[in-house]
């Protein structure tokens, strides 16, 4: 992509810096927010390979809804829980949290039985049902935390009002300071208003207002533990206002997958330099979605390549068989296909 991060621009050309920042935020495809950053409102330009990007997303869209549609409820059912637990392990990669692979295939199975997966569980249940999801002031950002993240994930819980009470301070090896979030916790509460007033706004596109939140919680970073999964999930309850859910459910890998990319990113995004412009995040959360995309795509089209290959097979097997006999064999072939647990092939 060929957007050039203002810090670039800085180390590399001085004399072009000082008039390209001027230049940008007073674009007609800029958008300002009042979200502050390094005492600069945050701001994005919505460039043509934003706009690409977004076109390619909706049309990704429009194919994964007809795949997924086109299948049975059950196997809809198969399909989302089996993409659920490999998104649970992504979670626990990302947390640095011990996976239980059989508690974890035992707690989806039986959504009843508590688990330390129930509130993660629940929380996709959600997303995949498009329940109303709607974000008016920072105490629901609180809301949606406890209701979310497991308690054995929270190390130390929020001491403030809503929020953490003492600073966040993240750290490299030899103890420089890499990242600050938001404090005291009045900061906090004043950054994540101003971003739910971002994400009110109605003459922004949905995931371009998704991408940028995700963005500003992250960055506001209002509890001590687990702020990485809490913006993803808010960014997937979002996405999935206009999106097809089941991709959702690639999110935490996708983002995995971009781990040191978007790392990168939020650092240049916070840079002084930077003036608050967020294009560069933005611009990979929309390649993030993308990947998402592509790997439900190629994953649907490789379940239903081999679905059809192995129906013909077994309907030229159809004379060894009775109507009820053929039926029941072919529901516990498909369950394994597009559950991935395996297929016996004898």
């Amino acid at each position: 992509m060929s957007y050039k991060p203002l810090t670039e621009i800085y180390v590399h050309s001085p004399d072009q810096y000082y008039g390209e920042y001027p230049r940008r935020i007073s674009s007609g495809n800029a958008v300002i927010s009042e979200f502050m950053i390094n005492m600069t409102n945050a701001f994005h330009v919505e460039t043509m390979d934003v706009f690409n990007m977004i076109y390619q997303i909706l049309r990704n869209d429009k194919q994964i809804s007809l795949l997924f549609a086109a299948l049975p409820q059950y196997l809809k059912e198969k399909y989302a829980s089996s993409l659920l637990a490999r998104e649970i392990e992504a979670i626990c990669d990302t947390e640095d949290r011990h996976y239980d692979i059989r508690e974890c295939a035992r707690a989806i199975t039986n959504r009843n039985r508590p688990s330390v997966y129930s509130s993660l569980i629940i929380g996709y249940d959600r997303i995949l049902k498009r329940e109303n999801f709607t974000i008016d002031e920072p105490a629901d950002i609180r809301h949606i935390y406890d209701a979310y993240i497991p308690s054995s994930f929270i190390s130390r819980k929020p001491d403030g009002k809503h929020f953490r009470k003492e600073e966040a301070i993240i750290r490299d090896t030899n103890a420089k300071i890499l990242f600050k979030g938001g404090y005291p916790e009045s900061a906090v509460n004043n950054l994540l208003s101003s971003a739910i007033r971002f994400l009110k706004r109605e003459d922004v596109e949905l995931i371009c207002r998704s991408c940028i939140f995700f963005f500003f919680v992250a960055d506001t970073y209002p509890f001590y533990n687990c702020n990485r999964i809490l913006s993803t999930y808010v960014f997937c309850r979002l996405l999935s206002k206009t999106l097809e859910p089941i991709t959702c459910f690639r999110m935490n890998q996708s983002l995995l997958a971009y781990r040191t990319e978007l790392q990168n990113c939020f650092t240049i995004c916070n840079e002084p330099s930077n003036m608050g412009d967020l294009t560069p995040i933005l611009l990979k959360l929309l390649e993030v979605i993308l990947h998402a995309q592509a790997e439900s795509l190629n994953d649907l089209n490789q379940k239903n390549a081999l679905a059809d290959e192995i129906t013909a097979a077994m309907l030229k097997q159809e004379d060894r068989f009775d109507h009820a006999s053929m039926s029941v064999i072919s529901v516990l072939i498909m369950s394994s296909i597009y559950s991935d647990a395996g297929i016996p092939m004898n």
